[in-house]
């Protein structure tokens, strides 16, 4: 799995040093998400506020209709999908579409979440990129509120899970 969601349910947990660069980092106590851009002076005694007081270590990832785990470059209102990124929908989009990669490598995991419960009225097409999802040969719709999926690489397959 590439960058994966690093978890810290305060900011008085140490740790931070040990996350590679470009992870998605998740704060529950305050409710953020950032992305890990800078080791900075960062040392095993450091904590999540120690971290957070530099702001030159981490991107804030802003609250977001659609999270897509494993980078999601925005073109227009398509997203081709390759390493960890958060993507926000904006409020004028009234539908986005997410490009699988085309080569993946078994074990590649994508994770897509509604996280403010928009895609009843705005859905996300998944386009499949050739390879085959849950082995159906066709694209994606995800057209409900709140869901949270993981789309994991599997010989010529994505295999469709929950979180």
């Amino acid at each position: 799995m590439k960058n994966p969601i690093f978890y810290f349910e305060n900011t008085t947990k140490t740790g931070i040093d040990e996350i590679p660069l470009f992870s998605v980092v998740t704060i529950k106590s305050l409710s953020i998400q950032l992305i890990k851009t800078n080791q900075g002076s960062l040392t095993s005694s450091s904590t999540v506020q120690d971290f957070l007081d530099d702001g030159t270590l981490y991107e804030e990832i802003k609250p977001q209709t659609i999270f897509v785990s494993g980078n999601a470059n925005l073109r227009s209102n398509t997203l081709i999908a390759c390493e960890s990124s958060g993507i926000d929908l904006g409020t004028g989009v009234t539908s986005y579409t997410l490009t699988l990669p085309s080569s993946p490598k078994d074990g590649d995991v994508i994770r897509i979440s509604d996280k403010n419960s928009n895609s009843q009225g705005r859905p996300v097409l998944i386009e499949r990129n050739s390879n085959k999802i849950d082995g159906i040969a066709d694209n994606l719709t995800l057209d409900v509120n709140w869901f949270d999926i993981k789309l994991i690489f599997e010989v010529d397959n994505w295999v469709l899970s929950g979180k």
